[in-house]
């Protein structure tokens, strides 16, 4: 290895300690926000719709195309739970319903 990509390593390495020093860091005042973010039941459906589109080659904006079937711009929940049947993603039902409630603020 050359001395830039010694360099990259270490940083990536010294990173990744870091960041899995912080992860297993007791919660704290500090880090109530890291916390919520981790235990939100809509971020880990999200994170794991995404992990699992990404690994299919879609990526987020050609997603919610696929979903809004009327094309209207908008993605009602029926929508969305079909889109989710039709790549054949196994997410609860649960999952959903947090996804909607919370991306959806108006409630319609």
């Amino acid at each position: 290895l050359n001395s830039k990509d010694k360099d990259a390593k270490e940083k990536t390495t010294k990173a990744f300690k870091n960041l899995r020093r912080e992860f297993y860091m007791p919660p704290t005042i500090e880090n109530t926000y890291r916390e919520a973010q981790l235990n939100s039941e809509c971020n880990i459906a999200l994170a794991t719709i995404d992990g699992i589109m990404f690994s299919k080659g879609i990526l987020g904006r050609e997603l919610f195309e696929k979903f809004d079937e009327s094309g209207d711009g908008y993605v009602t929940y029926e929508e969305f739970q079909s889109g989710i049947d039709a790549f054949g993603l196994n997410i609860e039902h649960s999952w959903i319903r947090s996804i909607v409630k919370t991306i959806d603020k108006e409630g319609d």
